[in-house]
Formats: C-alpha cells, sequence, structure tokens
C-alpha cells in the first residue's frame, strides 16, 4: 500500500494508518494488532468499545449505527463507538 492510499489517525499514543478497506475505527485498530475492547462483534450494542473524540475538534455526528444505541444508553456529545465510527484522517481519539 503506498504512503498515497495510507492515512492515519490517533488513539492514545498510538498513530493508527488506515485505508479504504477500513470501514471502522474498531477494523483499522484490531488490523493493526492493537487492542479495542469491544463484545458484540462489532454490531454496536454493547458499548465496550466507547472512543472519546479529543477536545479542539471539529464536531462530528453520530454514525448511523450509532443512533440506536444513543437511545438506549446516552453518550456525551464527544463520545463514540468505535465499531460504528468510519475512519477519518487525523482524528485523535482516546479510551475513556
Amino acid at each position: 500500500m503506498s504512503a498515497k492510499t495510507t492515512k492515519i489517525f490517533y488513539l492514545d499514543d498510538l498513530t493508527i494508518p488506515f485505508s479504504a478497506s477500513d470501514k471502522t475505527v474498531l477494523e483499522a485498530v484490531l488490523k493493526q494488532g492493537e487492542f479495542l475492547e469491544y463484545s458484540c462483534g462489532g454490531n454496536g450494542t454493547c458499548g465496550t468499545c466507547l472512543v472519546e473524540l479529543l477536545p479542539g475538534q471539529a464536531a462530528l455526528a453520530p454514525a448511523s449505527g450509532e443512533i440506536d444505541f444513543r437511545q438506549e444508553r446516552p453518550l456525551k456529545d464527544s463520545e463514540r463507538l468505535a465499531c460504528q465510527m468510519p475512519c477519518q484522517e487525523q482524528l485523535r481519539l482516546r479510551r475513556p
């Protein structure tokens, strides 16, 4: 994969590369061999893959697959489910 097709985002102190084949933050993190807890198979139902957007970033709307979860369990505006969140270049995330 060339540098032109690889983009990055940040999780804690990790730099996570991703490509168009990585559909979610969770997929990209796991592909790099890093740990991010999840237990529902990436279906957006357990909330264990919760990540938080670091301050100073533009507001991002919750992913469509996260809306049902948010109706059952309110989250902070800065919190997202990694299994539902699309990869975006230069995201800065942390595990709560």
